[in-house]
């Protein structure tokens, strides 16, 4: 698989939704893997390309084998169909992803999802 600044962008993303999903913050997870947030904020968006060393931890850290991270990032990159944009918004497949998500979500489930892209949405420090 060819390390390109697309497939970058997806394994940041893929990172950040299951780093999200498992209730970790960034700077925790930093700590965990044992890099410094900067690194870690770069990787999830796509600027860095991370070591394998680094990759692998970060996996593991997630409850996840290296390969796992890997193909779930390849799939994201794939259902995407699209690069992100070069000013760092996500691409439009990310839009039509979440909207294929949320019609099967109860409304409860839905203002989660919600409250959840306003949170990744907001600035990191």
């Amino acid at each position: 698989m060819e390390h390109t600044p697309e497939f970058s962008a997806a394994l940041g993303r893929t990172i950040t939704v299951l780093r999200v999903d498992a209730g970790i913050d960034r700077r925790s997870l930093a700590e965990r893997v044992g890099i410094s947030y900067s690194y870690l904020s770069a990787i999830e968006n796509g600027r860095k390309r991370a070591s394998s060393p680094v990759l692998m931890t970060i996996a593991d850290r997630l409850g996840l084998q290296l390969h796992q991270l890997l193909a779930a990032a390849e799939a994201r990159l794939h259902r995407s169909g699209e690069a992100p944009s070069p000013t760092g918004a996500p691409a439009a497949g990310y839009e039509a992803e979440l909207m294929s998500l949320a019609r099967g979500l109860s409304a409860a489930d839905r203002d989660l999802l919600l409250a959840t892209a306003r949170r990744l949405a907001r600035p990191q420090p």
